[in-house]
């Protein structure tokens, strides 16, 4: 049930921490209940961003180790994938008394030569939060949904900018989440008639963090991997909407009553690129990270 050999935050740790995601050192000695563990995921998802940057542009795979994760992360204020992220939470929940329970999940992809959704080979990591008899879901990937879910077939929350998020029990012990877009945003593909579609497969299988180790590896080494052939930054905006970077466009979708806040953007240059890095996402990239996406995307 525990979490395998990831440390727990030191309490100083944990008051910087916090003080990166926005809520007070008070927070600190909060109980381990699902109101604690819901208001951290989304504090966090909205100001700690999903980025692949470096990975991307420079070859240098994220951090897996939690002091040089937390470096980054908290005292450089950059981002980082599903590793780096759901890591660094796992050692908060870990220092203020919650038991975790880390796993790995195989991303969904849509095959449009045979019109169906597949998933990939398992490299993507998740948490499991157990509170009291419940266990909760929790990722702070590139979806970035804000709320937990608990691990119950049709089991549903409604997350930041309208978007729904639901867990359904397959065939033996395989879990798979769904996501819907908000209704008034665009279909994606394979869209099934309620909505849905697939994001990812799981199991109850708990992971260690060498088990990471030689995953973080792997993604590094795949250049058929995502992470290694498109740049993906993501975050939940100020007005509880989602802002996201596929590449050189720019994406933000919000709540119903905030709709004159969406914006589409294709990035001419680098320029327009460093702008929105910095005032939506906080990033501000490195002097190798700018040449590198002047050559590779302009």
């Amino acid at each position: 049930m525990m979490s395998t050999q990831i440390p727990a935050m030191t309490k100083k740790q944990l008051s910087q921490y916090f003080e990166r995601i926005r809520l007070p050192s008070s927070f600190c000695t909060a109980p381990a209940t699902l109101d604690t563990l819901d208001t951290i995921v989304r504090h966090h998802a909205s100001s700690i961003p999903f980025e692949n940057t470096e990975l991307l542009l420079l070859n240098k795979p994220g951090p897996i180790q939690l002091d040089k994760i937390f470096d980054r992360l908290v005292v450089e204020k950059r981002g980082g994938y599903c590793f780096q992220n759901n890591l660094l939470v796992v050692s908060a929940l870990l220092s203020m008394g919650f038991r975790v329970s880390p796993g790995i999940a195989s991303l969904s992809y849509w095959d449009a030569s045979e019109n169906e959704f597949k998933y990939k080979n398992p490299l993507h990591m998740i948490l499991f939060v157990h509170i009291g008899a419940s266990k909760y879901l929790v990722d702070l990937g590139g979806f970035r949904w804000s709320r937990a879910v608990l691990v119950s077939h049709n089991s549903t929350v409604v997350c930041a900018g309208g978007e729904t998020y639901q867990l359904r029990k397959m065939m033996g012990e395989c879990w798979i989440l769904f996501h819907k877009r908000a209704p008034w945003a665009p279909l994606a593909d394979g869209v099934q008639r309620d909505g849905f579609t697939p994001v990812f497969s799981f199991t109850d299988k708990v992971a260690s963090l060498k088990e990471y180790e030689d995953l973080n590896r792997r993604v590094a080494l795949d250049p058929t991997h995502k992470l290694k052939n498109t740049l993906l930054v993501s975050i939940i905006t100020p007005s509880f909407g989602n802002a996201v970077i596929t590449d050189t466009v720019y994406r933000r979708r919000e709540l119903r009553e905030n709709s004159s806040l969406e914006a589409t953007i294709k990035m001419g240059g680098v320029n327009r690129l460093h702008s929105l890095l910095k005032e939506v996402f906080g990033i501000e990239l490195s002097l190798q990270e700018s040449i590198a996406a002047e050559v590779v995307f302009f």
